[in-house]
């Protein structure tokens, strides 16, 4: 095969490439100018490409905009769970901005001669990490949780104080506190995410799952983040919103998980070394993307462990939910980092309670054990109970479909009219007052009963039971003028997670709440948790869905009371299987969702039920909407694969129904003005490295280069004169012929990390430099997976998700490359597009 300097072409004679089908392009670019035709295209090819453009208005969602779609359209937010979701074309461009990411390191002769020096990590280094990855998450959780219960209690205590008779308050002074305190924080958490870091809100657990399914996702993993995503979740949990701190915190473990392995930050100008050669050399194993991503993992499933005090089901949610790649190894030690996580969290919590110190160190009781323990008194499971169970069930899959579409529609509606920073600050303050001032109204004007005997709650008594502690009395002091309680003031004044425990209690134990109270609270809490998920504030679902679940729950358990007055029938049961089930309508979790709530309830002898009501939300769930996290992805236009692609007949296509032609191939050995003028005229990111075939006269197919690691030789060339072997004006062997030294591992590394990291763009080399010759054969990856143009897009969509493939280069029988697959060409939409393509037998053309 010829290694000489052959000028590099494209693949076929194409005309300009539409933006919406650009491949991943991790470097922005200096000098963009508008990319010309490489040759005159003939007149069969301009004919065949009328023909395609006549064609695509018909392809599904291909031409369409947002007014193309009713509010019911089926493949929008109205989908199946086997419905490929269909986006419009300016969704479509929106999409191309997320770049690839590749995990698999590049088997190429530069990084080939570094492993043979360079040690290789440890199985020791990566369980330590993995334990303070776990330690920290743990550690931050603990912080997290007790302050938001401190600025809880602090601002319902207040409230409460001056509707207190003896404090002589009046309900304007109550309501202007309660209030106007929570809108401050709501304001101050708002204004954090919208100024200073964009990307901290909502929960971040979608984010994640983009970034392990293998797309950047902007400034997810950003220090600044980090900061603001805590100060923000603390302020808008507390604030009394119907949002939660789950979410977060698994997004704070995923951040915990990408920047302590890396041992430096960029952003905080900690680019290593500083703290000594040999640490810095220990945190340098773990900057691979490969291990990044394992320790993002662990960092995740260590966020659920601490926010639930789950360690098996934090494993169980990264493995079903949140991670796309698995391996066993990688089983055993996120489940030690789970661990880890939930001792931190729980010794540190041993001796306090919203900062009080009201324990000792290292004494565990069941409140740090269970989350919301189910106190069912002596109800146990009845085979009758299955009945309701899958009535509540199918109630749950239905409300949390209903829950998610109309989520998705407030999100688009965002998206569409709160555009300004200003509005995205007032938006959740102006919602923030709408909810306390409602929610505030129905407390105090709710009626009073009397205090159950049983409970021991009398004034004096020291021993009574813990429903003692959510019961609200002070507004029934003020206005009847007796020592009763207002059911509605006790549901509207408790903080999320005593409401749970609340539902939870059966009514032996605790109280119980009348069937309007119940209704009217689940009506006003589902409409503005709805609104509340996605506003620009760091804020999570998991209690808000469990606190509509097991209100719903309970809910049904009264109506059941009103036909038996059975044992079985206790209605903390069936909030239990509320929760279960309306959570699973919402995320369609399984095995994870039954074992999390296993482990925050301790109601193992209810698993039937709790199993039962999951599975049956999720069936009647999966014929409506999407689940919420893929559904939120779909809506920020996130390129992610999930492992089912139901698309029928699939198997009938061939990987040149989707693939892209306009690629551009590269000899191994090419001057530097030529590689300079190609990178600035194209957006590609992958690029085939061609050899010719002297026995047949082929450019045949050896491997891979990017464009950023093109842009690192560039600059090593430049700056150090690596990689050169010639000039085309200069004779070989000529004395004055430029020859340079061999590229090495750390400074291409380093190059690579700059060029992508500091968004730069491609080097300009000077006028004399145009002409020198540079061989990429060091830099190729010769490993990289390639596919025939036959092979079925059933195997093409599964070989690239299973590989966690950036780009999958497309041959022919004589191993030459006629096109390029990306993850954009494998989503559902773009797979129907290809397949009617095929059918209407219009083929694509570069554009």
């Amino acid at each position: 095969m010829d290694m000489g300097y052959t000028p590099p072409t494209p693949v076929r004679q194409n005309s300009r490439r539409s933006e919406e089908e650009s491949d991943d392009r991790s470097i922005p670019l200096l000098h963009m100018e508008k990319e010309e035709e490489l040759v005159e295209p003939t007149r069969v090819e301009v004919m065949e490409a009328m023909s395609r453009v006549t064609s695509t208005d018909e392809l599904v969602g291909g031409g369409l905009n947002e007014k193309s779609f009713s509010f019911f359209q089926v493949g929008r937010d109205f989908e199946a769970s086997n419905v490929a979701h269909k986006f419009t074309m300016d969704e479509r461009r929106k999409m191309c901005k997320f770049e690839g990411l590749d995990y698999y390191k590049e088997e190429n002769i530069v990084y080939k001669e570094h492993v043979e020096e360079k040690e290789e990590v440890t199985n020791t280094s990566k369980w330590i990490m993995f334990m303070m990855i776990g330690l920290a998450v743990g550690a931050t959780a603990f912080v997290l949780f007790q302050t938001i219960e401190w600025l809880h209690e602090k601002r319902t205590d207040w409230t409460l104080d001056i509707i207190n008779p003896e404090d002589h308050g009046t309900y304007l002074e109550a309501y202007l506190v309660f209030v106007g305190s929570g809108a401050a924080l709501t304001m101050a958490s708002s204004f954090l995410v919208v100024f200073i870091a964009p990307a901290a809100a909502g929960s971040g657990v979608p984010d994640v799952m983009g970034y392990l399914n293998g797309v950047l996702v902007p400034h997810v993993f950003n220090v600044k983040t980090f900061i603001v995503k805590f100060i923000s979740c603390v302020f808008a949990v507390g604030s009394g919103l119907p949002v939660g701190p789950e979410g977060p915190i698994i997004h704070i473990g995923a951040l915990l998980g990408a920047g302590l392995p890396m041992g430096r930050s960029r952003t905080m100008g900690w680019v290593g070394g500083g703290m000594g050669s040999a640490i810095d050399k220990w945190f340098s194993q773990f900057r691979e993307a490969k291990e990044q991503r394992d320790f993002i993992t662990g960092g995740a499933a260590a966020g659920v462990s601490a926010a639930f005090s789950a360690p098996v089901g934090g494993l169980l949610f990264v493995f079903e939910e949140v991670a796309s790649f698995w391996e066993p190894r990688l089983t055993w030690m996120v489940f030690f980092a789970c661990l880890m996580s939930a001792f931190a969290n729980s010794f540190f919590s041993s001796p306090f309670s919203a900062w009080d110190h009201t324990g000792t160190f290292g004494y565990f009781d069941d409140k740090m054990d269970v989350m919301f323990p189910l106190n069912s008194g002596n109800a146990r499971f009845h085979i009758l109970a299955m009945i309701p169970t899958v009535a509540i069930g199918l109630l749950g899959g239905f409300l949390g479909s209903v829950f998610t579409f109309f989520n998705l529609k407030i999100v688009r509606m965002r998206i569409k009219f709160v555009k300004k920073p200003l509005l995205k600050v007032l938006e959740p303050t102006a919602v923030c007052v709408a909810f306390l001032s409602i929610m505030f109204v129905l407390g105090v004007t709710g009626g009073c009963k009397e205090v159950p005997k049983h409970l021991g709650c009398e004034e004096g008594t020291e021993n009574g039971l813990p429903s003692c502690e959510w019961l609200v009395r002070e507004v029934c002091k003020k206005r009847e003028g007796k020592d009763m309680y207002s059911p509605m003031a006790t549901l509207t004044f408790a903080s999320g997670d005593a409401l749970v425990k609340h539902m939870f209690t059966s009514p032996d134990l605790g109280t119980e709440t009348g069937m309007m109270e119940l209704f009217t609270y689940l009506l006003v809490y589902i409409c503005f948790a709805c609104w509340c998920a996605g506003m620009a504030i760091s804020s999570g679902l998991v209690i808000p869905m469990l606190i509509t679940g097991s209100v719903m729950g309970r809910f049904c358990g009264r109506v059941l009371n009103l036909i038996t007055d059975a044992s079985w029938a206790d209605t903390s049961i069936f909030a239990l299987v509320g929760a279960s089930s309306f959570f699973g309508g919402v995320s369609r979790l399984t095995v994870s969702l039954a074992v999390i709530i296993l482990e925050i309830s301790g109601a193992m002898h209810f698993l039937l039920p709790i199993m039962a009501s999951i599975l049956i939300a999720k069936w009647v769930a999966d014929f409506a909407t999407h689940s919420l996290y893929h559904a939120l992805l779909e809506v920020k236009c996130v390129p992610f694969l999930d492992f089912l692609c139901d698309i029928p007949k699939m198997d009938c296509f061939q990987a040149a129904d989707i693939m892209k032609t306009n690629v551009m191939t590269l000899p191994a050995k090419v001057t530097l003005g030529e590689l300079v003028r190609i990178l600035n005229k194209c957006t590609h990111n992958g690029f085939p490295v061609v050899l010719m075939d002297d026995r047949t006269g082929r450019k045949v197919f050896k491997g891979i280069v990017l464009r950023s690691q093109l842009a690192s030789v560039i600059k090593l060339a430049m700056e150090e004169g690596a990689g050169i072997e010639g000039s085309v004006q200069e004779p070989p062997g000529s004395p004055t012929s430029p020859t340079g030294s061999p590229i090495k591992y750390k400074e291409f590394k380093e190059g690579v990390d700059t060029v992508i990291y500091e968004r730069l763009g491609v080097p300009q080399p000077p006028q004399h430099m145009k002409g020198y010759i540079i061989d990429l054969g060091p830099v190729v990856n010769t490993s990289s997976f390639h596919v025939n143009q036959s092979f079925a897009i059933s195997i093409v969509r599964n070989l690239f998700r299973t590989m966690a493939l950036r780009h999958l280069p497309v041959t022919n029988d004589y191993n030459e490359v006629v096109g390029m697959i990306t993850r954009k060409d494998l989503i559902g939409q773009a797979i129907e597009e290809g397949m009617k393509r095929a059918k209407n037998k219009v083929y694509r053309t570069a554009e």
